[in-house]
C-alpha cells in the first residue's frame, strides 16, 4: 500500500531521509535510501533526493509501504554499528561530544569547493546508522568549531542540540581556550608576548593593521610563546594561545609580523611555492569555566590535548 504524509511548520525544512527515518515504522536508513532513489517516494508528485528540505505544505508519498515489520528490518537491538571512516581522528567521545583530530587537507565543512569534510563523514555515519539516529531522534552532529583545510587539529562536534548550545555558549565568552603549535619562518626576538592588531576580511582574504583604519576592522589578540629555534632553517616552533578567534587570523598575524608559517600558501610573501602540509596545528582545548550544570558539570576544568611533543617533532619535520 502507499502512505501519504503532509508536512506541517513543525517538520519543514528537515532533511526527508531525517524525517522518514524518525516517522516510518520498522523501516531502516537502508530501505529509505533504497525507496527514494528507487523513485518510491515522491514529493508533490515529484522524485526527490536524499538530501531534499521539506517545506510547509509538501506532500509526500510513500508507495509499497508495509507498517507490519518490514522482511528486510533487523531489530535494533541486533544491528551492529559499521565503523566510523574518522575513526582514526577520535580523541574524546561521550554522550554528549565528540573530539577529532582533523588532519592536514580535510574541510570541516563541505562547500562548493570542498565535497568531504569532517561534518560529512560524521553525519553520514549517523544517516548509515539507524542505532544511532534512532538514539539521537534523527538529531545530526553539528560541529561547533572550525579549521581551515590547510590546518590540523581539535574539532569539537555537538551530538545533541543542548550540548551544541551549551559550548558555543562558552566559546563566545572565552571560557574554552584554544592552544596552538606552529612552525613560523624567523623567530621572535622578543621570545614571548602578545601580539594585538586590527583585522577585517575583503574577497575572501584577511587584512592585518596596527590600528582601527575604519569601522570594519576588528580587534584580535594573540599570545605567543617560543618553544625552541632553529638557526640552520631559520624557523621556529611557537606555542600560541588564540584569545579571539577571526578567520585566518594566526595565519594572516603572522605574516604581518614578517613570520610567515611553514609552507604558507595564502599569505606568505615568499617567491617560493610551498609544497607540504601547513605548519599550524590545534593541538589543546582547556574548558577553562565553573560549571555546576547538571549535564555538563563534569566538563569543568577539562583538557583534551593531542600528545604535544609529538606535534612538536611533527611540525619540526616540515
Amino acid at each position: 500500500m502507499s502512505k501519504a504524509i503532509s508536512i506541517t511548520l513543525i517538520n519543514q525544512d528537515q532533511r526527508i531521509d531525517k524525517f522518514l527515518l524518525k516517522n516510518l515504522k520498522h523501516v531502516s536508513y537502508q530501505i529509505i535510501l533504497k525507496k527514494i532513489k528507487g523513485g518510491e517516494v515522491l514529493v508533490n508528485n515529484q522524485k526527490t533526493t536524499p538530501n531534499y528540505r521539506l517545506k510547509l505544505n509538501d506532500t509526500i508519498l510513500v508507495e509499497n509501504y508495509d507498517d507490519k515489520e518490514n522482511k528486510t528490518y533487523i531489530p535494533i537491538s541486533s544491528q551492529k554499528p559499521v565503523q566510523p571512516s574518522f575513526g582514526n581522528f577520535i580523541v574524546f567521545e561521550d554522550d554528549n561530544l565528540l573530539v577529532l583530530d582533523k588532519p592536514w587537507g580535510l574541510a570541516s565543512h563541505s562547500d562548493s569547493n570542498n565535497e568531504d569534510s569532517v561534518l560529512k563523514k560524521v553525519q553520514d555515519y549517523y544517516l548509515s546508522n539507524p542505532v544511532l539516529t534512532k538514539k539521537t531522534n534523527g538529531y545530526l552532529p553539528q560541529l561547533c568549531n572550525r579549521l581551515d583545510k590547510e590546518t590540523r587539529g581539535l574539532i569539537l562536534v555537538a551530538k545533541n542540540q543542548l550540548t551544541h548550545t551549551f559550548i558555543n555558549q562558552k566559546i563566545a565568552t572565552k571560557e574554552i581556550q584554544k592552544f596552538y603549535l606552529a612552525k613560523i619562518t624567523g623567530y621572535f626576538d622578543v621570545p614571548e608576548g602578545l601580539l594585538e592588531d586590527y583585522l577585517t576580511i575583503k574577497e575572501n582574504c584577511v587584512k592585518i593593521s596596527e590600528t582601527k583604519v575604519n569601522t570594519e576592522y576588528v580587534k584580535i589578540q594573540t599570545a605567543y610563546r617560543t618553544l625552541n629555534i632553529n638557526h640552520k632553517t631559520n624557523s621556529s616552533i611557537v606555542e600560541i594561545e588564540l584569545l579571539t578567534g577571526k578567520k585566518h587570523q594566526i595565519r594572516a598575524q603572522m605574516n604581518f609580523y614578517h613570520h610567515p608559517l611553514i609552507n604558507e600558501k595564502k599569505y606568505s610573501r615568499s617567491p617560493n611555492k610551498p609544497t607540504g602540509n601547513l605548519g599550524l596545528i590545534s593541538y589543546k582545548l582547556v574548558f577553562n569555566f565553573d560549571n555546576q550544570d547538571k549535564d555538563f558539570g563534569y566538563l569543568s576544568k577539562k583538557v583534551i590535548s593531542l600528545d604535544k611533543n609529538k606535534m612538536i617533532k611533527l611540525l619540526e619535520s616540515l
